[in-house]
């Protein structure tokens, strides 16, 4: 409870010292075109008449009314614009004793008859909402000096980053991060908001997008992506701009080095870009997903100490509407050394046995990827588009590792266990699509074709030693000494055809055809070597095995789409049918069919900005839940797949709904998600005397999960901050099975988020926020503990500008884990500041940083699963400091801070 009154003192201290208080004016208005009509979502904006600074702006309601709160005694200037016509300027005089100003009727003339007292000749647009796009003017948001665009996001009405980067946007997640609409190196969002400069950015678009298909031939089909468009101010798109960065500095031990740059060259046809980084500090600049094998860091806790290194270029060409030709290449490595001592505690009915675990590792990866994307669109009626993605990757692992198994009090076992080994990957994606517009307007035809072939290759080096303390069959030793060799190749295809009938102006057809396959060889072979001369190799014939399968699919499917002005619904259904076979080594044959109807329905309702979908899904159990061959790569943690496994069947229901107050900017967003599976696949576990664990996947009837997620946020005027708050809350209800005996599991995981920061931030900008994850699980079976672990955090960001270049940038966060059941907590304060001095009109920046100030920093991981829970404490990056340089490279002078208007 202690930890709860200090956060809480703190944030109400804070909250304090940054409020403001005084008379304030609220300008308001109504806008209207010549015929008297009012103009939605109209933009009105109040400057400063002296600089142009931006003190207000709001978006006129269903009536074209506007308001804008808040707005201290002085001179402005009211700027009114919408889109398709001219911008109108009105002077405003505010005495301090006015409450309320209002301008009046505003009439708006299309561009070329503009007839206003005050025209204001480059407009300046905070904030604009289209039919499916919210577009930011990114000049109208402070950042700090040298920002990313992930900062500038950061302050925009209605957008979260997480921790990790990702984005949610009006409460969905952002799948993809476009530079003026063009792909940035793949789909992954990070790579283009945490390398692109903040200051390159003119507009911020958060687009509701439409399927491919559906923009070509004008059907709107339903689906939706959220994604964001980043359009560049006009000199960064005719020009060269980047920068480099290089920074020394020392903890205790060790140098700590930080490098990094990144160079865009953009021309009327061309996007290029390069980026590099190489440090050893646990940071990965580049945002990668996980495949790229770098472990992410930054100013976040990160297991294991890690060095990384990598490089890149992305090039897009585009032809008019015509052609777009993208294609990237990326090479990484990463480097980790780890430590970590894990206490893990597993429920059997007969009471629970802890495991306590001390190991070592060291890992080195190397990966590249290679992707190229060509759509082409030679005329109005054809559109053809080809994806390929390749990937391929070494890596090489040591560790060594020692556990104890206690059952209550009494030591059962203790083992060791050295380990080496090495993966070969492989991933190659080829995906072809022709659409084609017919003469009725409406109708078209499209196909779509897609290849797969992928490849693993994995050799593991097992030395362990099993010491039995107290077993019924006697106390002893066992060893095994193995060269393990796993071979895992997929193929794959899938072919598609659909055709799009208009049955009248408004409702659609769709006919659709697939077909898929996919073909998986497994082969493993486990050698048992002599100790004293490792060069004798036994097969061991009851572990190692060859398992082929094969999942054929054939599905025909309809849908209807119908059209209303506010509203669009589509429905369909498809039939599905599945075709499981394989052969095992020995010549046993698994064979089986499957068939089902998935049916789905989709409505969009516009004007109450509401989303509802149902669709219902098949997920066939993988190739290791199918092998009966036993996996005995951990002999302490047995698996054995199950050929007679069923398929799952899922019903999904999500519903979507928002709020945007135009003149508050109040905002309100609901995300809701259930599912009911039947034939749901769990893990069954029997765990024995001696303590091993061995897993087979079994199917259960049913499952019911769900998941909620709410965001509301505001600014508080008469503080003079904005306040959000989120909720998540996720539900499963489901079984499990330990020693064959049946347990109803019940899992339970809710967030809470709170956020302020001051809005008058030009000299102290203070940001506070906290967060409270737990995790629940609670068991039918009395002999089994509920297990409840709960995770705070709560973080102060605070940058103060001294003026004339100088900057301190400090973050601290207070972390705070609990095992509620068991009474126990672990918490660690890490404080990070930055002194930075900006030269050279913020050309030039030099760095003094501290990290881990207090010395405190942890790497702790609590985890649950349904017969487990598990605490990690790993080594990680502590206190150290460095030095660091940063330059920027540009063949033009960036315009920085708010445009000059000039008024007629």
């Amino acid at each position: 409870m202690n930890h709860y009154l200090q956060a809480l003192s703190t944030l109400v201290l804070l909250l304090i010292a940054t409020a403001s208080y005084g008379q304030t004016t609220t300008v308001t208005g109504t806008v209207v075109d010549t015929s008297g009509n009012a103009l939605v979502a109209a933009s009105a904006v109040l400057l400063e008449t002296a600089d142009s600074t931006l003190v207000g702006f709001g978006l006129t309601n269903d009536d074209g009314f506007f308001k804008i709160g808040n707005i201290k005694a002085g001179q402005y200037v009211a700027q009114i614009t919408y889109v398709g016509y001219g911008t109108v300027g009105k002077l405003v005089d505010i005495a301090a004793t006015d409450k309320k100003e209002d301008l009046g009727q505003i009439i708006m003339y299309t561009a070329d008859n503009q007839l206003a007292e005050v025209t204001v000749k480059a407009s300046f647009i905070p904030i604009v909402v289209k039919k499916d796009t919210i577009e930011y003017s990114a000049d109208a948001f402070k950042v700090k000096p040298n920002a990313t665009v992930e900062d500038l996001l950061k302050q925009l009405p209605g957008i979260e980053v997480e921790d990790d980067g990702s984005i949610k946007a009006q409460g969905e997640d952002v799948t993809r991060v476009t530079v003026d609409g063009k792909t940035f190196f793949g789909d992954d969002p990070k790579m283009a908001t945490r390398n692109l400069p903040a200051e390159a950015v003119d507009k911020v678009q958060v687009i509701d997008r439409k399927s491919d298909k559906a923009q070509f031939t004008g059907v709107d089909d339903g689906e939706r992506v959220k994604e964001v468009n980043l359009e560049l101010k006009e000199d960064h798109k005719q020009g060269l701009f980047g920068d480099v960065t290089a920074g020394i500095g020392q903890d205790q031990n060790n140098y700590r080095y930080e490098s990094k740059f990144n160079l865009n060259r953009f021309t009327d046809n061309w996007q290029i870009s390069a980026l590099g980084s190489y440090n050893n500090i646990n940071q990965e600049f580049f945002g990668l997903n996980d495949m790229y094998g770098i472990r992410r860091g930054g100013n976040q806790v990160s297991p294991g100490i890690t060095s990384t290194l990598g490089a890149g270029v992305n090039a897009v060409y585009t032809k008019g509407q015509e052609i777009e030709l993208s294609t990237s290449y990326f090479a990484s490595s990463a480097d980790t050394r780890l430590t970590r001592l894990s206490d893990s505690e597993i429920f059997r009915n007969d009471g629970t046995f802890s495991t306590l675990t001390d190991e070592a590792s060291q890992s080195d990866v190397l990966n590249h990827s290679v992707e190229v994307e060509l759509e082409w669109t030679p005329d109005t009626i054809n559109r053809f588009e080809v994806e390929t993605s390749l990937e391929f990757g070494l890596g090489d692992f040591t560790q060594a590792e020692s556990a104890s198994n206690k059952l209550s009090t009494r030591s059962i076992s203790e083992l060791s266990q050295d380990e080496v080994g090495n993966t070969q990957t492989f991933d190659l994606d080829v995906e072809l699509e022709y659409t084609r517009k017919l003469k009725k307007a409406g109708r078209s035809i499209s196909a779509q074709l897609d290849l797969g072939r992928s490849s693993e290759l994995d050799e593991l080096l097992l030395d362990q030693s099993n010491i039995l303390l107290d077993d019924p069959t006697g106390p002893g030793t066992f060893s095994i000494l193995q060269d393990q060799i796993a071979d895992l190749d997929n193929d794959s295809y899938l072919a598609r055809v659909s055709y799009t009938e208009p049955l009248s102006d408004r409702l659609y057809l769709d006919i659709i055809a697939k077909r898929s396959n996919r073909n998986s060889t497994s082969i493993r072979d486990f050698f048992d070597l002599d100790p004293n001369d490792q060069t004798i190799r036994n097969l061991n014939e009851a572990l190692s095995a060859t398992f082929d399968n094969a999942y054929q699919y054939t599905w025909g499917g309809l849908q209807l789409q119908r059209n209303y002005d506010k509203v669009k619904v589509t429905a369909g259904v498809d039939y599905k049918l599945s075709q499981i076979s394989g052969v095992v080594a020995n010549g046993a044959s698994v064979s089986n069919d499957f068939r089902f109807v998935l049916p789905r329905l989709i409505l969009n309702w516009d004007k109450a900005r509401v989303r509802v979908s149902y669709s219902t899904s098949v997920r066939e159990p993988s190739t290791t839940q199918l092998s009966p061959i036993l996996d005995n790569t951990d002999p302490n943690n047995l698996y054995q797949g199950n050929p007679d496994l069923r398929p799952e069947y899922t019903h999904t229901v999500n519903a979507r709904w928002y709020f945007w107050d135009s003149f508050t900017f109040r905002n309100f967003f609901v995300n809701t998600s259930m599912r009911y599976t039947l034939d749901n696949i769990v893990t069954a576990r029997e765990i024995s005397p001696s303590l091993v664990r061995t897993s087979r996947p079994i199917n259960v009837e049913d499952q019911v999960a769900g998941s909620m997620s709410l965001s509301y946020g505001q600014p508080i005027n008469p503080l003079r901050v904005k306040a959000r708050a989120s909720l998540g809350y996720s539900y499963t209800n489901g079984l499990n099975f330990i020693n064959g005996r049946e347990s109803e599991v019940t899992t339970t995981a809710p967030t809470l988020r709170l956020q302020v920061e001051n809005l008058d931030n030009e000299v102290l900008s203070v940001r506070l926020s906290s967060r409270f994850r737990w995790n629940t699980n609670s068991y039918s079976l009395t002999e089994l503990n509920d297990q409840r672990l709960l995770s705070q955090r709560y973080q102060a960001d605070v940058i103060l500008d001294f003026g004339k270049g100088w900057t301190l940038d400090q973050e601290v966060n207070y972390n705070i884990f609990t095992q509620e059941n068991q009474g126990s907590a672990e918490s660690f304060v890490l404080w990070n500041a930055t002194l930075q001095k900006s030269l050279m009109n913020d050309r030039l920046a030099i760095r003094l940083r501290g990290f881990d100030l207090l010395g405190q920093n942890q790497a702790i991981i609590q985890s649950t699963t349904t017969d487990s829970v598990t605490e990690s404490i790993s080594n990680t990056l502590t206190s150290y400091g460095m030095i660091s340089v940063m330059y920027k490279l540009s063949d033009f002078n960036p315009q920085r801070g708010f445009r000059v208007f000039r008024m007629d």
